[in-house]
């Protein structure tokens, strides 16, 4: 490739690259959020315990199907839930 090409040539940047200082930050507190929670749980069973727990907290309701090992959260009664496949 001569020089005059690498000048229109596609360079990859990382996303982290391209990142603001928030975005960074916002990063990093997702990323301590989530070392926490592997700390706290070990075991799926450890993380639905977690995962029902917090979703009494924020007025979630928790449901589980363990034969197919999923888990659905809503917020409201007429809200289509949020469904989660545990692997």
């Amino acid at each position: 490739m001569t020089e005059k090409e690498s000048d229109y040539a596609y360079k990859k940047k990382s996303a982290w690259e391209q990142f603001s200082d928030g975005q960074h930050q916002e990063a990093y507190a997702f990323s301590e959020g989530y070392k926490a929670f592997l700390q706290q749980v070990k075991t799926e069973r450890e993380a639905i315990q977690f995962i029902q727990t917090k979703a009494e907290e924020t007025q979630h309701k928790c449901l589980i199907n363990r034969g197919k090992k999923q888990l659905s959260l809503s917020k409201e009664k007429n809200q289509s839930p949020k469904v989660y496949t545990l692997s």
